[in-house]
This record gives C-alpha cells, structure tokens and sequence, in this order.
C-alpha cells in the first residue's frame, strides 16, 4: 500500500503521462497509468481504493468528458475526485468539465506545484514531495 494512496493518469501523450506519474510518485502515490477510459473505467473497477484521477481532456475514441460522465453514473465511483488536464483553456471547456464532475482543472504543461495545489484544493491528502 503506498503512502498517499492509488492514483489514475489518463493521459494518450506518454510524455505527459510519465510526468504526472513521477510527480503523483515523489508525493507518496501509487499510479496507473492509462491512455484510454475504458482502461481506465476497468482500472477503478478493480481498484476501488483509487482516490483520485487525472484526465486528459482529448482522448480517443471517448473523451475525458465521457470519463466524468461514467464516474456520476456509478454510485461506487462517486468519491473519486477527478482534475482535467489538457492544453484547452476555453472557459466553455472548463465549465464543461466542472459540469460534468471534475474538482479541478489544470494546463498542460503541469507543474509540480500545481498539482500540489490541486490536490489541496480538492482535499486529496498526500506526503511531502520527495525529489521529482
């Protein structure tokens, strides 16, 4: 068991994706990654102790949308909290996301201490950073 908890990175871009992971690592997260949401649907299926995803917004063949959108429609799935994370920083696009469950909203390229904020913001707890 990790120290922080499970972590999903849904990201397609695997550049993207090893960088959330690493820095979801040095905070004491376990993660998996995933480049599309039915992986990831499988993923929190068979991880319930999952307590937060990040979610590119631009996915193929369903969108990070469809990923919010199934996560309200489970009632197991209720409590993860999810952030968005896409180079898209139309309005109409976050209040989407907002809209359709995610807590948070970060631009790529993500920070570290971004996402730190992030996870504070939305009450994810989690451990000191380590090297990143």
């Amino acid at each position: 068991m990790s120290e922080s908890g499970h972590a999903l990175v849904i990201e397609d871009d695997k550049v993207n994706s090893k960088v959330l992971c690493k820095y979801l690592e040095s905070l004491g997260f376990e993660t998996t990654p995933c480049e599309d949401v039915l992986t990831a649907l499988d993923v929190i299926s068979k991880r319930p102790e999952t307590v937060v995803a990040f979610v590119d917004l631009n996915l193929e063949p369903f969108s990070g949308y469809a990923f919010l959108r199934a996560l309200g429609r489970e009632p197991a799935y209720r409590q993860l909290k999810s952030i968005m994370v896409t180079g898209e920083a139309k309005k109409v696009a976050v209040e989407a996301a907002i809209q359709d469950g995610a807590r948070g909203y970060l631009l790529k390229p993500v920070k570290l201490d971004q996402l730190i904020a992030s996870l504070k913001d939305i009450g994810v707890s989690f451990v000191e950073a380590k090297e990143a």
